[in-house]
């Protein structure tokens, strides 16, 4: 059975911080709504996202 989204829409929010001096913290939060699905339920996704990893070269 193949599934298809045709469209989704939804925001975005995501804040970076500092732990100690070679890492940092990153954490997000995204919902979309999908519409126009075939063969999978439409309705709301909400992803929650947390990452630590070296800080970026300055």
């Amino acid at each position: 059975m193949k599934t298809t989204v045709k469209k989704c829409i939804g925001p975005q929010l995501g804040f970076l911080w500092p732990i100690g001096d070679k890492m940092q913290g990153a954490v997000s939060i995204k919902g979309y709504w999908e519409f126009g699905s075939e063969n999978r339920p439409d309705g709301w996704n909400t992803w929650l996202s947390i990452q630590i990893s070296p800080a970026a070269p300055t």
